[in-house]
């Protein structure tokens, strides 16, 4: 494109694979004509991904930037130290002129305050293509006001979306399709390796004005009504001669008047609902066809309810406020004359935010039980207490949206169903069960402040150490982007998915043995402190040996269970193979904490939960990283959990000789 509009011509930005090949001009912008690179950004390895717009009106023209360049400008200087996070695709979508970034279902503006991105649009519903590319179906200027619409598939692929911009906007340009250039870009977009369409002039923050296209208008010889007899009738209606020009740009939009004529022709439904508070609006602001339309209403997709008609007329139209007394509702607008395709908009209403929150409390209620009812030594109940509300919400989801098709609120019902048998299954073993060992009194609800403590600090290695792995996972999925881009991203999603999944029996060994040495530390009974952690200890390595030979020897067949994308199983397997090594290890590092945490040494319990993964493995992450690029990201846990390994061992073996109990023990 012309990314530079103070230079005569157009220019290239490309990214290159083979270091052998490109030299020092790892990401660089050359002369459309000739060849001659302008400037350039060295690298060693395959460049994955690059970009260029105009994003940042700090500089004149475009900016470019690569999975290996900083952002720059068409001039070569580095704007910033970083780069964008997203690099894949762009649109004009916010109504001034400079290019909002396109990645996945997202559509995100630069920030060029705060250097970074900022969501505008986040889909849902609908799916990219081409797995890692994470490519729309098609994104141009299809309805012709010079911001581009975007095209998703549904999550099922059962139909075709086409997002439109809602942001109104006081710049009037041509329809980029009168670009030869981006016509052509447009048919390349889905040909090879997928590529934003860009005009053949500058169009960005200074632009100039662009160029007009010449059109000659050509009635189909056999057309059963000529085109040409309707053209003078529009003309007419609008108070206008009926014999003007057809390639006429009447009121200087930009737009010859056989153009907004073929803008006016009858097409699916211009209305847009939006949720004001507690108000639906219908917004006929758009509505410039005059055609009549049926409002209806369904809960469920099967049966559509009429909720009104509205009388086409000149002019734009009113806003209607809409009532729908169901927790959540769907509207379209079908034309009643013409043609016109229903348009389907899905809104929430307030009251689906009151059935969340309720949701949410019996939610905290189940869950919380279910570790107490643990701690209390009755583990059959507290597996009951997850198996069967979950069981419950199985069966009632299908009957509620299989059989009497009540469709998104039965799921919504059957959930909080599930949970509300889970919240009522705890209050009844804690307050109803017969032959339990306690009473629950209203005086055992005072606040013993030094219990609140102790609890607090007993659970602080818990809080601390899940505030911390997010932490680690921010961090894992930007380096992730930096070395690997969306290809290491999907690989990550994938493959911690497997490896979590693979690691629940590690905790489930974790889980189990708490109670139990909490229990015989309080009983003064040592030895068999000793033991169930020596156990543990041994079934979670004996496990994790088995793990990694799976994976070792299967990671194609192990990877397939979550993905069929052949990029993901093949890049996968390396993943696999080097997460998998940390798998004997894994569990000692966690049974030594929650030893700790059992019996109330919570010092200790924090160093190997919270220091261990922001001294030991967010270090050794960005170490990795640094200098093995990708599968030193992968490597990085095997790594990380060695270190913590022999400082787990480490301590255990120091507490075992300060306790004087314990050598009491062993003594007698």
């Amino acid at each position: 494109s012309d990314m530079d509009p103070d230079r005569p011509g157009l220019e290239v930005w490309m990214v290159h694979e083979t270091p052998s090949q490109y030299g020092v001009h790892g990401s660089e912008l050359h002369d459309a004509a000739t060849g001659a690179i302008l400037f350039s950004v060295p690298a060693t390895v395959d460049i994955g991904r690059g970009v260029a717009a105009d994003i940042d009106p700090r500089t004149r023209g475009y900016e470019a930037w690569s999975s290996r360049a900083n952002l720059h400008d068409v001039d070569g200087n580095e704007i910033v130290s970083s780069r964008p996070s997203p690099m894949n695709f762009f649109c004009w979508w916010d109504g001034d002129l400079l290019r909002e970034m396109l990645d996945g279902t997202t559509v995100s503006k630069w920030n060029w305050t705060s250097n970074n991105a900022t969501t505008l649009l986040a889909a849902s519903g609908v799916s990219s293509n081409n797995t890692t590319k994470a490519t729309p179906c098609l994104s141009a200027d299809l309805f012709g006001d010079w911001r581009e619409e975007i095209v998703w598939r549904e999550s099922d692929s059962s139909a075709l979306r086409i997002h439109t911009t809602p942001i109104p906007t006081d710049l009037r340009l041509p329809t980029l399709m009168h670009d030869r250039q981006y016509r052509l870009a447009i048919a390349w977009q889905n040909v090879g390796y997928n590529q934003p369409p860009h005009p053949g002039f500058y169009l960005g923050d200074g632009m100039g004005t662009p160029p007009h296209a010449e059109f000659t208008f050509v009635t189909p010889p056999d057309a059963p009504e000529p085109v040409a007899g309707r053209f003078p009738t529009w003309l007419a209606a609008r108070g206008l001669d009926p014999g003007l020009d057809p390639n006429l740009d009447h009121d200087g939009n930009g737009m010859t008047l056989f153009a907004e004529y073929a803008f006016d022709l009858p097409g699916p439904p211009p209305l847009r609902m939006r949720q004001d508070g507690g108000t639906l609006t219908l917004d006929l602001a758009a509505a410039r066809d005059e055609l009549d339309y049926r409002i209806e209403t369904t809960t469920d997709f099967v049966e559509w309810t009429p909720l009104l008609t509205l009388a086409g007329e000149a002019g734009p139209r009113a806003e209607i406020a809409l009532t729908g007394g169901e927790p959540r509702c769907f509207y379209r607008a079908a034309a009643l004359s013409g043609p016109g395709a229903p348009v389907l908009t899905e809104v929430t209403t307030t009251m689906q935010a009151e059935d969340a929150a309720f949701n949410g409390s019996l939610d905290s209620n189940h869950t919380g039980f279910s570790t107490i009812i643990r701690a209390d030594g009755n583990i059959r109940y507290s597996t009951a207490i997850w198996v069967i509300p979950v069981t419950a919400n199985l069966v009632l989801s299908w009957l509620f949206v299989m059989v009497l098709r009540i469709g998104v609120a039965g799921a919504a019902l059957a959930t909080v169903a599930g949970q509300a048998i889970s919240a009522g299954m705890a209050v009844y073993f804690f307050f109803f069960r017969p032959n339990r060992s306690y009473q629950i009194k209203a005086a055992y609800f005072k606040p013993d402040w030094r219990l609140i403590g102790e609890v607090l600090l007993i659970g602080f290695p818990s809080l601390a150490k899940n505030l911390s792995a997010s932490l680690l996972v921010i961090v894992t999925n930007n380096l992730l982007k930096l070395t690997g881009g969306d290809a290491g991203l999907a690989v990550y999603a994938i493959v911690s998915r497997l490896y979590a999944s693979l690691n629940m029996p590690q905790t489930g060994i974790v889980q189990g043995m708490q109670p139990l040495v909490g229990f015989n530390f309080g009983q003064k009974k040592f030895a068999r402190v000793q033991e169930t952690i020596r156990l543990s200890l041994g079934a979670s390595v004996i496990y994790g040996l088995l793990v990694l030979g799976l994976c070792l020897l299967f990671p194609a067949a192990l990877i397939s269970l979550l993905s069929q994308e052949s990029l993901i199983i093949s890049e996968g397997q390396i993943a696999l193979r080097l997460l998998a090594l940390s798998y004997p290890l894994t569990g000692i590092a966690l049974i030594t904490a929650a030893s700790f945490q059992s019996i109330g040494r919570a010092k200790q319990a924090l160093i190997l939960t919270l220091g261990g993964i922001l001294l030991v493995k967010l270090p050794v992450l960005l170490l990795a990283a640094r200098i093995f690029a990708l599968n030193g990201i992968w490597a990085a846990e095997a790594v990380s959990e060695l270190i913590l390994c022999l400082v787990a061992l480490f301590m255990l073996r120091q507490f075992r000789g300060k306790t004087p109990q314990y050598q009491v023990e062993q003594a007698g």
